[in-house]
């Protein structure tokens, strides 16, 4: 089974039937684990002064999936042999799950959180796989202040620019990464083209983290820096 996490993110829509659908894909393609991401609706991304935020906070609520549909989307993910994950973007979204966290296999601090190292140590009680993305952050600031967590967190690097452009994908900090004793270093990508992952590969990555989507057509924010099936596979 390959290194490969298919992010579903926000391309389920709220749609239980069709965030299936794509973890069914998803295991077609041989992927190792599926992701999704949650935020408490009702706490989460209060500051809506801008028209920019607005069109965020609306995406996040469309696709909101509460406590019950994350459990049966992990249990019909432990169905097909599939491992779950879930995004968490603040401590206390991990208690608010508290009665979840058992079905889920990994877990993933987001780009926005890289260096939130409360968040980091709280995942770190319940034993599973973390993944942590670099996202903006300078190399220097990622290796100074995650140092202490080198062998316990996957580190995925990644440009946090949705679509990435062509050029801008700084893929020698993969390797810079592991010069400074990461020792699980993976790519996280957001680019139009998928075939940036193989480069990646290339480059030392031993995770590849990338959206998956039924149609790059799609009117959902990550749709334009998402891959299909037959991309997957």
């Amino acid at each position: 089974m390959s290194n490969v996490i298919a992010e579903i993110g926000l391309n389920h829509s709220g749609d239980l039937n069709l965030a299936k659908r794509l973890i069914k894909q998803s295991k077609d393609a041989g992927c190792w684990g599926v992701k999704f991401q949650y935020r408490d609706i009702t706490s989460f991304y209060q500051n809506k002064d801008e028209v920019g935020d607005v069109i965020i906070f609306d995406e996040i609520k469309k696709n909101f999936m509460p406590e019950e549909i994350l459990g049966q989307l992990a249990k019909f993910s432990k169905k097909l042999r599939i491992n779950f994950g879930v995004s968490f973007f603040r401590v206390e979204d991990v208690y608010k799950l508290d009665g979840l966290l058992k079905f889920i296999d990994f877990f993933k601090i987001p780009s926005a959180e890289c260096l939130n190292v409360r968040l980091l140590n709280e995942l770190k009680k319940r034993n599973r796989k973390i993944f942590v993305s670099t996202g903006a952050h300078e190399t220097n600031a990622v290796v100074t202040h995650l140092k202490d967590y080198k062998s316990e967190i996957i580190l995925l690097h990644c440009i946090s620019n949705y679509p990435t452009e062509m050029g801008t994908q700084d893929l020698k900090a993969i390797s810079y990464y592991k010069e400074n004793g990461f020792l699980n270093v993976g790519y996280s990508s957001h680019d139009s083209d998928w075939e940036v992952c193989l480069i990646a590969l290339s480059h030392g990555a031993e995770w590849i983290e990338r959206h998956i989507t039924l149609s790059r057509e799609g009117n959902g924010l990550d749709d334009s820096s998402s891959s299909t099936l037959d991309d997957f596979i």
